[in-house]
């Protein structure tokens, strides 16, 4: 094993038999000469601000970074080879090669830091630069690119408005269209809701110009990929809609189209008229009531991330069934919540866990019924609430009178493309 501490002003080298008995020398050399040229500072500062040293473990065939906070990260050699940018097309970031034309015992012949990143040179042939600032997102997490953007560390998780406090999400509809996305794509990331105050509520076509341009909206099984629907409970209800949302009644909460393999990402409600009662709405923090779940009932936890619960749908035109946990992690983090009472199917007669599947539901339906866990809202005319989807349970509380709302869902994959676009727009307008 080779281990190369940082030194100010000067450059070390080293040389060491080759590992694995392969024979094959290594020679490692890191850079932090003071006298670097001037067109290289910025870099260089990046390079000491967030590495300490760096070390080839070529039992593991892994090479170890430590960074300046003593955290490490352990890059796997094959992975490090495959993850070359020169591996990728310049204009469609598509991969130019498969793994099957990388040898297996592919491993580094010599190591460099150089001011504008990590050079590799491979045993076969191959030479790499990984810059720091690549180099630095790792040091955030080692997971996927989208489990970096979605890490729990950048999300606010919350009980109630009081949690909230100040940081309420609250959006004052404006012309500015390109600032409203990018509040709306930022709130509905960190909160998981936003709640946009004085939209126009004469003209629902601004709403759906406004919402299309975070991404195209999702098709619903109801005929449209957007609904604009009008409720009256002194009237009958249109015999079309076989969804508690078409109705009056109370609505405890839930997540939409449990039932889909992809169900919605955003959502959003515009209330447009409400002549009436009732009609309250709760939303309910999904990540916050897995994170309570995990802390204090982890066998509760651990079933509800594991076990296929079913969700179903059945009309006329539809006979839809998805088989999937409450609690969906990536990488041990959650990424989505999935839960609808009213949707859920019965566990099979025969399930030899059934006291952990109705313990660990119990557990759940009373964590998110649960008031003092619940932010209640009344939408007026004007007021649109947006959710994610995949995070935030939402609710009514049932109404009397005249209610029309509109409204319309967008993909998580839509969702997050923007997110991630926003964030590398806001990220180049302030370098």
């Amino acid at each position: 094993m080779l281990n190369l501490c940082k030194r100010s002003g000067t450059q070390v080298r080293m040389r060491v038999g080759g590992g694995g008995g392969r024979g094959t020398k290594r020679l490692f050399t890191m850079w932090n000469s003071v006298n670097e040229k001037e067109s290289f500072n910025n870099s260089k500062n990046i390079q000491q601000k967030i590495i300490q040293s760096f070390k080839s473990d070529n039992t593991q065939q892994v090479l170890i970074i430590t960074w300046e906070d003593n955290t490490t990260s352990h890059l796997n050699y094959f992975w490090l080879r495959e993850s070359c940018t020169k591996n990728y097309h310049p204009k469609t970031n598509q991969k130019l090669i498969s793994i099957e034309n990388i040898p297996d015992s592919v491993v580094p012949s010599l190591v460099e830091t150089h001011p504008n990143g990590l050079t590799v040179e491979w045993t076969d042939g191959h030479k790499s630069l990984y810059s720091w600032q690549w180099l630095k997102q790792l040091r955030v997490s080692n997971k996927t690119k989208q489990i970096d953007l979605d890490h729990k560390n950048s999300y606010f998780l919350w009980k109630n408005s009081q949690t909230l406090g100040q940081n309420f999400p609250y959006i004052q509809y404006n012309n500015k269209t390109t600032e409203l996305v990018e509040q709306i794509l930022d709130y509905t990331h960190k909160f998981g809701f936003a709640l946009i105050q004085n939209a126009p509520s004469n003209d629902p076509e601004k709403s759906f110009e406004l919402l299309s341009k975070i991404g195209p909206f999702q098709p619903s099984i109801w005929g449209s990929n957007r609904w604009d629907y009008t409720v009256d409970t002194h009237a009958f209800a249109d015999p079309e809609k076989h969804d508690t949302a078409y109705t009056s009644d109370m609505i405890p909460p839930h997540t939409d189209g449990t039932y889909l393999n992809h169900s919605p990402g955003l959502q959003f409600f515009h209330c447009l008229e409400h002549v009436g009662t009732g009609g309250l709405n709760t939303v309910v923090d999904g990540f916050y009531i897995a994170d309570i779940i995990k802390q204090n009932y982890p066998s509760h936890y651990n079933f509800l991330s594991s076990f296929p619960f079913e969700w179903y749908h059945k009309d006329p035109n539809y006979d839809l069934i998805v088989n999937e946990p409450v609690i969906r992690t990536v990488y041990g983090e959650v990424v989505q919540i999935r839960f609808n009472s009213l949707d859920r199917g019965s566990p099979p007669s025969h399930l030899k866990q059934m006291k952990e599947y109705y313990s660990a539901l119990r557990c759940w339906i009373s964590l998110i019924n649960d008031t003092s866990n619940q932010i209640t809202l009344k939408l007026n005319p004007g007021s649109i609430l947006l959710t994610n989807n995949w995070r935030v349970l939402h609710g009514r509380t049932q109404y009397e009178g005249r209610r029309r709302m509109i409204g319309a869902y967008i993909s998580s994959d839509d969702f997050y493309s923007s997110l991630r676009l926003s964030q590398i727009g806001n990220k180049s307008s302030k370098s």
